[in-house]
């Protein structure tokens, strides 16, 4: 008998902690598993929309679709409901046509353009008040332009790149016009014409001292190229 009681007590333990584990899990799996929410259709009945919740009804997510019910663009969103990542596709063959990034104040940080065949194109990256910082042109998967602008989103220099990766030439920029010296570089590396530019007139002109002054943050263009290539190799682009 007292074997009987042993046995019942421990099987019944047993049992409890079992249902206990199950319960444990399955709540586990709720708290986890977002709810999903159909905000809009077309005319067709194919949905248009997409809407992701957790189960606090905060939005992490957001899916459009094409009509022919392929996915046309991804939003994630962070704990703040604000926008994290956002990515667009063409149509018909699901190639990543756009993808961006967001800093903590919603605006946009970072975005790379891909061309339809999803080979890279541009890479843009923005100042925290959507002002444009820096600006890469991709042919073939290698950089052929680098463009840099001051805190204002005004462009202050531009260097172009051979195929060979090597400078190709370089200009600056003041308020929106050539301003300073103007580069041109064999495949070599070496010189091929150099003349000053003054405020864009089109026409070579005597160079002066003092002429970086006039491009608003001109000093700051060693720190600002150091910075891009950190991006590029955080962005896995280099």
């Amino acid at each position: 008998m007292k074997l009987f009681y042993t046995i019942f007590f421990l099987t019944c333990s047993f049992f409890i902690q079992a249902q206990e584990t199950v319960t444990l899990t399955t709540e586990t799996t709720q708290e986890q598993k977002p709810r999903i929410e159909i905000s809009e259709k077309y005319d067709n009945g194919t949905k248009k929309q997409e809407i992701y919740y957790t189960p606090k009804n905060k939005k992490i997510k957001v899916i459009n679709y094409y009509k022919n019910g392929e996915t046309s663009s991804i939003y994630t969103l962070n704990d703040q409901e604000k926008k994290d990542t956002y990515t667009k596709y063409f149509e018909k063959t699901g190639i990543i046509n756009q993808q961006s990034t967001y800093h903590s104040n919603n605006i946009i940080k970072s975005k790379i353009i891909n061309e339809p065949n999803g080979k890279l194109s541009y890479f843009y990256f923005y100042h925290e008040d959507a002002n444009e910082k820096f600006r890469v042109g991709f042919k073939y998967g290698k950089i052929i332009s680098k463009t840099y602008f001051n805190s204002k989103g005004s462009k202050i220099k531009n260097v172009g790149y051979n195929s060979k990766g090597n400078k190709a030439g370089e200009v600056y920029w003041a308020n929106g016009r050539y301003h300073g010296w103007s580069i041109k570089y064999n495949e070599d590396g070496s010189v091929k014409s150099k003349k000053f530019a003054y405020k864009g007139n089109g026409v070579t002109a005597t160079y002066y001292d003092g002429w970086e002054k006039e491009i608003f943050e001109y000093d700051k263009l060693p720190e600002l190229e150091k910075e891009l290539d950190a991006l590029l190799k955080e962005y896995k682009l280099i």
